[in-house]
């Protein structure tokens, strides 16, 4: 009876694994690649009727809200929460600059940190050996470091597609850093960075 039985729990067995297969061929690309040619793109619908395809064989969008580079897929960043992430990293540009600036908030009191020093350092330079420069009053706490102005901010010019971090120091703060990826594309990049007191982390 056993002996029977056990080529039926083989086969049984070979054939969940097999129809596993053929589900994960169906629920999973088996290839990276969106497109071949443009058609290829535009028969994914009408999110990718504007839509080419790349060398990479992905099909790009130029996002003509933005006026930046080519992005993946067809959905406007103002509709799309993770549009950023949809934007190809533009090439590094050094004759192309954008601006960039950061505004430090203290969480408890919701302003400026009081004493703060900060620089802006490139991610390809892990010891800020060669900080860039940034427009605030020097300080001595280091190479490269100023004392955001009165609101907080701190504001540089970088090259297109620039990739790095903030280092700020500020008594009663733990050390702070705030990365500026993805790549900067945009012309104009401003953001906020709220800070947490060192008790306030504890």
């Amino acid at each position: 009876m056993v002996q029977r039985r056990t080529p039926l729990v083989w086969s049984t067995a070979f054939g969940l694994v097999a129809i596993g297969c053929a589900a994960c061929s169906v629920l999973f690309v088996s290839s990276d690649k969106q497109c071949a040619t443009d058609a290829d793109c535009h028969a994914r619908g009408s999110e990718f009727a504007s839509a080419r395809c790349s060398a990479r064989g992905m099909c790009l969008v130029v996002d003509e809200f933005d006026a930046g580079p080519e992005t993946e897929g067809g959905t406007d960043a103002s509709a799309d929460p993770f549009a950023c992430g949809k934007v190809a990293a533009p090439r590094p540009d050094p004759a192309t600059q954008v601006d960039l600036s950061l505004r430090f908030i203290d969480n408890s009191a919701g302003g400026p940190p009081k004493d703060a020093v900060t620089r802006l350092c490139s991610s390809s330079d892990p010891q800020c050996t060669s900080p860039r420069v940034l427009v605030g009053e020097p300080s001595d706490a280091g190479a490269g470091f100023v004392v955001p102005n009165a609101a907080g901010i701190v504001s540089a010019k970088v090259e297109l597609g620039f990739e790095g971090y903030f280092e700020l120091q500020a008594p009663g703060f733990p050390p702070n850093f705030r990365s500026t990826s993805p790549a900067l594309w945009r012309p104009e990049n401003h953001d906020d960075h709220t800070l947490a007191r060192t008790e306030e982390v504890d």
